[in-house]
């Protein structure tokens, strides 16, 4: 029997001369109505990806890692873009470490996806729709990731990457050092514990 073991931070990380391939990774997970009742926006949401992944995948062909996880839902909802790739956590994080660039929707109830972090600790570029919500030390656009809000700007912003590797190399190294100084959790913490002491000292 497999057990379920949680990944160390580091296995996340790649370095920054690691060898990539010329690739756009996109692996999302779509939920049953039903069991995610809660989340007003879950109709749209499995909609944009299921459109997002046909999109990708039409055109990058090859060069397109990714598609829906396999299950009953997605099985009956998009049987044409369910993924060919192993979806299992130790492959999905091997293909974090070797993809070039990967694209981001929002997350349930409009939350940033856990996929954030995990591109940022692997030195992905990132291609994003717009985020609901801002972080302390903002991800900016064209530095840390490119801007999308339709399916082909989401294409194109792919596009520009792929074809200009010195625009990847500058968001990778961006992309490790923000995750260095904004994410990893030792920084994390005492950035929390600096700001906890302010609070102290000020009352």
């Amino acid at each position: 029997v497999g057990r379920f073991l949680i990944p160390r931070e580091s296995a996340f990380r790649a370095g920054s001369g690691t060898r990539r391939q010329e690739t756009v990774l996109f692996q999302p997970r779509i939920y049953a109505p039903e069991g995610a009742a809660r989340a007003l926006n879950i109709l749209d949401l499995n909609e944009q990806r299921v459109r997002l992944v046909r999109a990708l995948r039409r055109h990058f062909g090859h060069r397109f890692v990714g598609g829906v996880p396999r299950n009953r839902f997605a099985e009956a909802y998009c049987p044409d873009c369910l993924t060919t790739f192993p979806d299992d956590q130790w492959h999905y994080i091997r293909m974090l470490r070797t993809c070039s660039v990967a694209v981001v929707t929002e997350g349930l109830h409009g939350s940033i996806p856990w996929k954030v972090p995990e591109y940022l600790a692997a030195g992905l570029c990132i291609v994003s729709d717009p985020l609901r919500y801002q972080l302390p030390a903002p991800l900016l656009s064209e530095e840390h990731l490119l801007l999308y809000s339709t399916d082909e700007a989401c294409v194109d912003a792919c596009d520009r990457l792929l074809s200009n590797p010195d625009h990847r190399r500058s968001m990778e190294a961006a992309n490790f050092a923000y995750y260095d100084s904004n994410v990893f959790s030792e920084q994390l913490m005492a950035r929390c514990i600096d700001a906890a002491s302010a609070l102290v000292d000020r009352g």
